[in-house]
């Protein structure tokens, strides 16, 4: 999380089984704090916390929103193989809102 005289500004989370997988997940900031770098060191918080505490066999992903591959390209990430499908049940897709 990212604090400010103004409360939370942004926050980024990890979630997995503590042992292979991590997915870095919900990483936000309130919009009138954007492009001030604030997003960039969040996820850099979570990668220096992946390497402290992650497996060198572990397996970090992220889903990211559209537009926003060039930000985390910035920091690292890679695209998947195309046969490797990112996919997900309806039964189990209910957010009615994305940022």
């Amino acid at each position: 999380a990212h604090l400010h005289q103004e409360g939370l500004i942004g926050m980024a989370r990890i979630v997995g089984d503590g042992a292979s997988f991590f997915e870095s997940v919900d990483v936000a900031v309130r919009r009138e704090f954007q492009g001030q770098g604030i997003g960039r060191r969040l996820m850099r918080h979570t990668l220096d916390w992946l390497a402290q505490h992650a497996h060198p066999t572990a397996f970090g992903t992220l889903h990211a929103n559209t537009g926003s591959e060039p930000f985390y390209r910035a920091l690292g990430f890679q695209r998947r193989e195309t046969d490797e499908p990112a996919m997900f049940h309806p039964d189990w897709n209910r957010m009615e809102t994305r940022a």
